[in-house]
Formats: structure tokens, C-alpha cells, sequence
């Protein structure tokens, strides 16, 4: 019996269909996926919903951590 390469469906949610590709995975999250719609990485609304962000809210939500966490490492060298 010869098994067949699994490929992926970009037409369906991409999370549970990554873990198939096993040792195919390195290879295949390197290869550029051009679609004028972004892909779909949940098959749920909701949870597809969470993973879109803009791209200042990174900074905006973790620079204050970064400077607080740096500003208590600064405080905990001095004493």
C-alpha cells in the first residue's frame, strides 16, 4: 500500500490540518500561500475573530510589559 502525500485544502481552516503534514511541515510553512482572501486559520468564527489583529495593537500591548518588566529588573539589580 503506498501512502499518499497529505496536502493542504486552503479552502478549509488550516489548524487542524497542519499536525497531518508531519515531516512535510518545515518544507510547507516556508512556501509563500498568495490568496486575495487571508487563510483561514479556524473553522469557528469566534476563535477566527481572535487571530486578527491590527498592527499597532503588538506594540501598544507590549512595550508597556517590555518597559515594566525592564524597569523592575533595573530596581531588583540596585538594591
Amino acid at each position: 500500500m503506498a501512502s499518499q502525500e497529505f496536502t493542504v485544502d486552503l479552502n478549509k481552516s488550516l489548524v487542524f490540518q497542519v499536525g497531518h503534514l508531519g515531516e512535510a511541515y518545515e518544507e510547507w510553512v516556508h512556501q509563500p500561500i498568495v490568496t486575495k482572501e487571508g487563510l483561514r486559520f479556524f473553522h469557528s468564527d469566534f476563535w477566527e475573530f481572535l487571530t486578527l489583529t491590527v498592527w499597532w495593537a503588538v506594540p501598544v500591548i507590549w512595550l508597556p510589559v517590555a518597559v515594566w518588566c525592564i524597569s523592575m529588573s533595573a530596581k531588583t539589580e540596585d538594591m
